[in-house]
């Protein structure tokens, strides 16, 4: 039996090493590739995260 105060693990989701500049000044977006629906590394993690919920 899992207690209601046991959490599931959200799916882990890879951080891409990118760094854009914004008015001069230095803006991470590790989860840019999130952005992609089309993309099937999305759509897999997108279906692992709605899994936590069913």
């Amino acid at each position: 039996m899992v207690s209601a105060m046991t959490r599931q693990p959200y799916p882990p989701a890879s951080r891409l090493d990118l760094v854009e500049e914004l008015h001069g000044v230095p803006v991470p977006d590790p989860y840019r590739w999130l952005e992609d629906p089309d993309d099937p590394a999305t759509k897999d993690w997108l279906e692992a995260q709605e899994g936590l919920f069913a």
